[in-house]
């Protein structure tokens, strides 16, 4: 079966109760073909902005197409290999913008400075829903750096830090940082390092959170116990949980 990601990406907005949606949609997320297939949905047009290994040429254009869009916009950046430079230029044409709904980096080698980059980017970006950064070999440190774009965020609503190297302390971060946030639906942690270490720190999350409905941890070190009480949090708040 054809798993399609941007049936989740289009859709995903008009879905009153977010338990509707299939996990089996987010499972090929990554699939490049996937994402730039994302076309209009009903009474929402998206630009499909999509691109890697940027030259310095590239990165202009885009930049003049962010500034010039009066429409909903998918940003999509893979593979970069100058990736200071280009997130820099990035940022520049992000300042402020109302347009940009889904925002994807992904399989490129983030750097400490690239996070810091990132975090710039999601502070001050006002209209971002969908916020992907898996694949980038984000670890601890990395994390730390963009939770403070998030912690400035208001309108990111699904997270998708799957396949990632960050382990408990940054995750437990992470969550401490968003469980008041009225807008978080869906966080997508499949495949780092986070293990039972992170129980308490997840369970305080599903407790306090009010908008939550989807919590994918698998593949991660998590033990049988803890999982167990995991599942057991999630169901008694209505959560789709995945580990």
């Amino acid at each position: 079966m054809k798993l399609i990601a941007e049936k989740v990406i289009k859709n995903l907005d008009n879905v009153i109760d977010a338990n509707q949606i299939d996990i089996k949609l987010m499972e090929n997320y990554d699939t490049d073909e996937n994402f730039n297939q994302v076309s209009s949905s009903e009474n929402k047009s998206i630009s499909n902005i999509t691109c890697s290994s940027l030259s310095e040429y590239q990165s202009e254009k885009i930049n003049c197409e962010l500034k010039s869009k009066n429409q909903n916009i998918l940003l999509k950046l893979s593979r970069l290999k100058n990736n200071t430079d280009v997130l820099m230029r990035i940022a520049k044409a992000t300042n402020n913008n109302k347009w940009i709904k889904h925002f994807i980096v992904r399989k490129s080698k983030i750097t400490i400075k690239d996070a810091k980059i990132l975090a710039n980017i999601l502070a001050k970006t006002k209209s971002i829903s969908w916020l992907a950064i898996d694949q980038n070999n984000i670890n601890n440190a990395k994390l730390t750096e963009i939770v403070t774009g998030l912690e400035k965020n208001q309108s990111i609503s699904h997270i998708i830090l799957s396949k990632n190297k960050f382990s408990d302390k940054s995750f437990s971060l992470f969550l401490s940082k968003i469980e008041k946030k009225h807008n978080i639906r869906s966080i997508f942690a499949q495949g780092n390092q986070i293990s039972k270490k992170s129980n308490r720190a997840i369970l305080n999350f599903i407790k306090k959170s009010k908008s939550i409905k989807i919590i994918d941890l698998r593949d991660n070190k998590l033990t049988i116990e803890v999982k167990k009480e995991i599942k057991k949090a999630c169901l008694n708040k209505n959560i789709r949980c995945y580990i």
